[in-house]
């Protein structure tokens, strides 16, 4: 398969096109801001050596990038934005700035000591990533499955690129650069923070039921039963699980396929699956509802109303379930997949990652991509905007001798910005 992108493309419209990212960082957070930013046109900028030999992860964290042999003082001032590990004192231009990566805040009395680059284990540990993260789980008689995912350092990126190109847009205000920190610590709370959030004072038709507690509408006794059969048999979890949640569980249909509908995120996408899998008038008659959780009198609804999922009394939920079961059977996955995305429902049919890899409509959608002057197919571009079209071919790192000059740009005159850098803004 090939990549959906047209060429040739004209580079210049790409986002940040024109800005130039001088990349000092050698942890998987610095790499993957520099690599998002080169993703969407900046001049990012690395030191590689001409004989290094790159693993398939620098392959895909130096992709479009530009190696030199030496990176000079030069070639750092030159840069709008530097990304470097740790909190060493460093001297920048004003326009410049300063992306720091480092494992905590600094200050933090506990955990300040800790290197930038430090085992991603490590700081997994530290914020429960080694936890069971998942909030039915337990319910359903899951084992605990550890992910291998670098969620601390990959948060950290994105919370690092997201506040880069914040201080990018305030430089067209002021005049001046900004210096960040992207914490993976910080990155890691960000990621699993929800589950650890306590509310108070929230009025009753606003307070959402604890994560992961048993649903009401079963005894104690009969619940805990389930979750033994579902310890012992997938068909039994799967069962449970769609009873707990049954907008947003996978299905099996007529092929054998699993698809899951994602409709529980509110009720307008859960009355359009309803009523594009013709259950809706079984379902009113049932007693379902759909009615806005934000009213006060949408109190008297919960335990059957679709605007309140989380609050689905476990027999209404069981009977909202046997009605998915049922619809979902009569037609294969591929069907349903497209007939649900079609009606304004997100679906899926369930691939392995081999079928995912070899999917037309993955590759359509940039998810996978070729890249040029490699022979391995990689993950796309995470974002497209629609005024950059058509966005050029991914390519290799490439090796120069030396960066092209640029004329320096004066700083007289300038004033510090005491605001944040999107005052002003309205989202």
């Amino acid at each position: 398969m090939t990549s959906p992108v047209s060429e040739p493309a004209v580079t210049d419209r790409l986002p940040y096109h024109g800005i130039r990212v001088v990349e000092m960082s050698t942890t998987l957070t610095g790499r993957l801001v520099g690599l998002l930013f080169a993703d969407q046109g900046a001049e990012v900028v690395v030191e590689r050596s001409p004989t290094h030999t790159p693993s398939p992860d620098d392959e895909y964290l130096d992709r479009g990038k530009i190696a030199l042999d030496h990176l000079s003082a030069a070639d750092r001032s030159s840069a709008d934005v530097l990304i470097v590990d740790g909190t060493g004192a460093l001297s920048r231009p004003a326009r410049q700035t300063v992306l720091r990566v480092t494992a905590a805040l600094p200050g933090d009395e506990i955990y300040g000591h800790l290197a930038a680059d430090c085992s991603e284990d490590l700081l997994s540990a530290l914020v429960g990533i080694f936890t069971d993260m998942s909030s039915i789980g337990r319910l359903v008689g899951r084992p605990v499955i550890y992910t291998p995912l670098p969620i601390c350092s990959v948060y950290a990126a994105v919370n690092g690129a997201i506040a880069v190109a914040a201080a990018l847009i305030d430089r067209e205000r002021c005049g001046r650069g900004r210096e960040i920190v992207a914490s993976r610590l910080a990155g890691g709370l960000s990621a699993v923070g929800i589950l650890t959030l306590t509310s108070d004072g929230i009025p009753e038709h606003l307070a959402s039921p604890m994560s992961g507690g048993m649903p009401r509408g079963i005894t104690l006794d009969r619940f805990q039963e389930l979750a033994r059969e579902a310890a012992h048999s997938g068909e039994r979890q799967l069962w449970l699980m769609q009873r707990l949640a049954p907008l947003a569980s996978p299905y099996r249909s007529s092929d054998g396929r699993m698809a899951i509908p994602f409709a529980s995120a509110n009720r307008r996408l859960a009355e359009r699956l309803l009523n594009a899998l013709g259950i809706w008038d079984r379902a009113v008659a049932a007693g379902i509802v759909s009615e806005s959780a934000y009213e006060p009198a949408s109190v008297q609804y919960r335990g059957r109303n679709l605007g309140d999922p989380l609050t689905l009394d476990f027999g209404v939920a069981s009977a909202l379930a046997d009605m998915l079961e049922e619809a979902f059977a009569t037609r294969p996955a591929a069907e349903w997949e497209q007939a649900l995305c079609l009606a304004g429902v997100p679906c899926v049919r369930i691939q392995s990652w081999s079928e995912w890899q070899n999917d037309e409509q993955a590759w359509s959608a940039g998810i996978f991509a070729d890249v040029h002057g490699h022979d391995v197919p990689q993950i796309g571009r995470s974002a497209w905007i629609a005024s950059a079209q058509p966005y050029p071919t991914l390519e290799a790192v490439r090796h120069v001798d030396r960066l092209e000059e640029r004329a320096p740009e004066a700083d007289a005159g300038m004033a510090a910005s005491a605001a944040l850098p999107l005052a002003g803004f309205t989202v």
